[in-house]
């Protein structure tokens, strides 16, 4: 394929630019469905193979959505065809019925467009059935894949049967009542007054409550025999409470994202509180209100009003609060709010550069254990242990250091910093190891 796709085949005695010349052009169907053992990776080299190909390559996928289409389509022309509609396949289906001489209404037809959702192909198959059978033949109906936008555009329509809203919520009914919670405030109805249109709201939101409700004790119990009345509470009542429609496009879930930054900042200030929590009499609510944006001055103005003379105020003011650099970003991040602008962003590179070297140089004892200090603990279920007895039969718990790595030199009187230190003297002769485990 890579041959076929980098480089045009032009015969050794034929003319570039001739009649003769053979143009060629790679279909690329299914782009989608590129996944398991055998097509694994294929995404990265098709984009391969479209940066060096010299011929056309168009591929074709049905789930535009798909993880996998978007790096693809940064490397292509991305041309969308929408769904034809009920009127242009009737009448290419009314052509061929007439050209074949089968008898058929209008409102048969479009049950069969219908039934097939608006595949072409589908729906030829179906007539060609309904020919042979005389026109007794029963519509198959299509198995459609639905995804969440286009069940959600289903569920907030107004057209739509209870029955069809309460299988839209099935598609996915983990965030199919967010769908219908972002958007249900964006559906009109040009027949209701502004008091009807608000009263819908309150009925909607009241019964979105009630289906959360549910949620809940769906997922605390394991009590999933109520996912019906959840598809009842949470998105079929709603979607008829506001008896309208949306005049923009399906708006995807913001409370996931919402939820995950709530969870990330909650992590930072309980971080920042334990760090802290020595030197300040505060709870985690306090601490974000009342300390949190006077640290952040105190981080951030020295060094944008004195550059990098401002840095040791910095440090000392750190070291007195028991900080480290992950918690001077913890408090720019807890201090900015929604458009507001970040001081810290406005810190030039080469002081915050100068920062970080002032904070590797500080050698403190923090009242807390560090990131690194939690790793080294985890790599010390690697240390081998050994115990021994001395001549008077006592045990002596040792650790083997030429495994581990890790030695103690604070007790060397020669010990510098930086500095080799001594040689440890080795056990005695006489000394027995003894086995963990008894005999």
């Amino acid at each position: 394929m890579q041959e076929f796709g980098g480089r045009s085949y032009l015969p050794s005695n034929t003319v570039s630019g001739s009649e003769e010349e053979v143009k060629h052009a790679l279909i690329m169907d299914e782009v989608d469905g590129m996944s398991g053992t055998e097509d694994r990776a294929g995404v990265a080299e098709l984009i391969q193979i479209i940066k060096d190909t010299k011929i056309p390559i168009i591929c074709i996928c049905n789930d535009r959505q798909h993880p996998k289409i978007r790096s693809l389509a940064n490397h292509c022309f991305d041309v969308r065809f929408p769904k034809p509609r009920v009127e242009q396949i009737r009448a290419r289906l009314m052509s061929i019925a007439c050209q074949e001489k089968v008898k058929i209404s209008k409102e048969e037809l479009d049950q069969m467009i219908e039934m097939s959702g608006h595949d072409v192909r589908q729906s030829i198959y179906n007539l060609q059935l309904y020919a042979s059978a005389g026109g007794k033949a029963k519509v198959q109906k299509k198995d459609i894949a639905v995804g969440p936008f286009e069940a959600a555009r289903k569920l907030l329509d107004s057209r739509s049967t209870l029955q069809e809203k309460q299988d839209m919520f099935f598609v996915d009914y983990s965030i199919m009542p967010l769908f219908v919670q972002e958007n249900y405030p964006n559906m009109r109805n040009d027949k209701h007054t502004p008091k009807q249109a608000m009263a819908g709201l309150r009925r909607a939101a009241d019964l979105i409550s009630h289906g959360d409700t549910i949620e809940r004790c769906i997922r605390s119990t394991g009590t999933w025999k109520l996912l019906n009345e959840q598809a009842m509470l949470g998105c079929a009542l709603p979607s008829i409470a506001v008896d309208g429609h949306l005049r923009a496009m399906i708006q995807f879930p913001a409370w996931p994202g919402k939820n995950s930054t709530a969870n990330k900042r909650q992590r930072l200030m309980r971080q920042l509180a334990t760090h802290a929590h020595l030197k300040i009499s505060a709870d985690m609510h306090s601490l974000v209100a009342d300390y949190v944006p006077v640290l952040r001055d105190c981080l951030t103005k020295p060094l944008l009003e004195r550059e990098t003379d401002g840095v040791f105020e910095v440090v000392c003011t750190m070291t007195d609060y028991d900080l480290v650099r992950e918690d001077s970003e913890a408090v720019s991040e807890l201090a900015v709010w929604p458009g507001k602008v970040d001081p810290a962003s406005k810190i030039l590179p080469k002081v915050k550069a100068a920062l970080t070297r002032a904070l590797n140089k500080e050698h403190r004892m923090l009242p807390y254990a560090t990131e690194e200090m939690s790793k080294g603990r985890r790599r010390g279920g690697q240390v081998d242990y050994e115990v021994e007895a001395d001549e008077d039969g006592n045990l002596i718990e040792r650790l083997d250091e030429d495994e581990s790595g890790y030695e103690d030199d604070s007790g060397d009187e020669d010990y510098k910093p930086g500095g080799k230190s001594k040689p440890k003297a080795k056990p005695a002769a006489s000394a027995r190891k003894w086995s963990m485990s008894r005999n």
